[in-house]
């Protein structure tokens, strides 16, 4: 295939999955997994606008959400705040439900269909201050096959995946842009 030609395959294939609202990140083509499990590393990003932390593997099996909480969320039955009792800053915008202010959201991929996704990158819906902070990378289910994310206290509504301990935490740096 002749060079032009290729090139006009892949932007072809960009648009194709733009316009899908395939998220940013690779998917697998295997059969979806069986179980959940998210992997979320320590990492340094830079505050830009959007802003991003990258989730380098989420495993859903009926499709979903991967949330990025404030604080340490592995030992929480679903409320929001840190490790420490304080309650998690930021949510709100991107077209979410009320309430998740206390769950202390900082971003939101997704809905995203059944599959093995790496690489994924997650936009936060606030430029967070320099410096280091803890998160929580969380899988939450899409129950009402919905474009917007909804859920409320008894976590009825896209409930997490699994337990507290399938939750991964990770210490994220931001730094100023150059």
């Amino acid at each position: 295939m002749p060079t032009r030609t290729r090139r006009a395959a892949i932007r072809s294939l960009a648009a194709v999955a733009a316009s899908l609202g395939v998220a940013a990140g690779s998917v697998s083509a295997r059969s979806p997994p069986t179980e959940p499990r998210v992997i979320f590393n320590r990492q340094t990003r830079r505050i830009a606008d959007p802003t991003t932390v990258v989730v380098p593997r989420a495993d859903l099996p009926g499709g979903g959400w991967v949330m990025i909480h404030d604080g340490d969320h592995r030992g929480h039955g679903g409320g929001g705040g840190d490790d420490d009792g304080r309650g998690g800053g930021g949510g709100g915008g991107g077209g979410h439900g009320d309430g998740h202010h206390d769950h202390g959201i900082l971003g939101v991929e997704g809905p995203l269909d059944p599959g093995h996704y790496g690489g994924l990158k997650v936009a936060l819906f606030e430029p967070p201050e320099p410096g280091p902070r803890t998160l929580t990378a969380m899988l939450h289910r899409d129950t009402r096959a919905g474009e917007n994310f909804e859920h409320d206290e008894n976590h009825d509504l896209d409930p997490h995946y699994g337990p507290p301990e399938d939750r991964a935490v990770a210490e994220v740096t931001f730094r100023e842009a150059p």
